[in-house]
């Protein structure tokens, strides 16, 4: 940018085209998949590589697992990469581990994916149609830290999506989209709200320990610092501290108890 100029970066390993290339949190670039510029028949690959800018030089970064097209790729909050394509049927994800330069699966879906958006609190959502008479358009969540996907919902749109940003405040907009195979197009948008992780939690407290949060699906109501829960039936309190970040539970006794850091219990319960 300061000389305005291009100057060459090296070449890669192997000759690709429609590859996918994300930014890693050390600075290093990885490119994945591909079309092969040397095969007149056009295969797909599945090899990566590594380019580093500080030694302008490139090396392997593996191949994936699964033989499939990338369609998206999404660099995480956790520094590892997850990359989906569509593969016989169904959709198949891998995630690139920078530290151990391997991929690894990350499980798979039964549509195509169309969009894929990161969303505040680390998980993916992706928003896809089917390649058959279905004329549907599901949504799914894959969850970095369990390495699951869960169900997302299904949009208005009945044959491909539109366009999918996320907004400032975690929602996700979808704008657009086509009704059926002759393209009629969909004017109208949609909102997807993600579940918060405090309501997340709150709901997984109550059915875990049902004895002591009684009865669940209390409002969450909020009293600086606190997001908190009160119970009637136990007439216990439970909340989330703002400025420790601590999980407290006040028991009928009106006996405060710090029950330690909210990550820690957070990721106990996948949210």
């Amino acid at each position: 940018p300061v000389s305005n100029s291009w100057s060459s970066a090296g070449n890669m390993t192997t000759a690709r085209g429609g590859a996918w290339a994300r930014l890693l949190q050390s600075g290093k670039v990885v490119v994945a998949g591909g079309i092969s510029a040397t095969d007149s028949e056009g295969s797909v690959l599945y090899s990566a590589e590594l380019y580093d800018p500080v030694s302008n030089s490139w090396s392997s970064a593996g191949s994936l697992n699964t033989e499939m097209p990338i369609w998206k790729a999404i660099l995480l909050k956790n520094g590892k990469v997850f990359v989906i394509g569509y593969y016989y049927g169904s959709s198949r994800a891998e995630l690139y581990d920078p530290d151990s330069n391997a991929w690894s699966s990350a499980g798979s879906i039964a549509f195509a994916p169309w969009s894929t958006i990161l969303l505040q609190n680390g998980k993916v959502l992706v928003i896809g149609f089917y390649y058959d008479d279905s004329q549907r358009i599901d949504a799914e969540l894959y969850d970095p830290d369990s390495n699951t996907w869960s169900s997302a919902g299904s949009l208005s749109a009945r044959y491909s999506p539109g366009k999918t940003i996320l907004l400032p405040n975690n929602k996700v907009l979808n704008v657009g989209g086509a009704l059926n195979v002759e393209g009629t197009n969909w004017a109208s948008a949609e909102i997807y709200i993600p579940q918060t992780s405090d309501l997340c939690f709150f709901s997984w407290a109550e059915a875990n320990y049902s004895d002591y949060l009684s009865p669940s699906g209390a409002v969450t109501s909020t009293l600086a610092p606190y997001p908190y829960r009160y119970y009637a039936n136990t007439n216990t309190y439970l909340g989330i501290s703002s400025s420790d970040n601590h999980l407290y539970y006040l028991d009928s006794n009106s006996i405060m108890t710090d029950l330690g850091a909210s990550t820690i219990w957070m990721k106990m319960a996948g949210c």
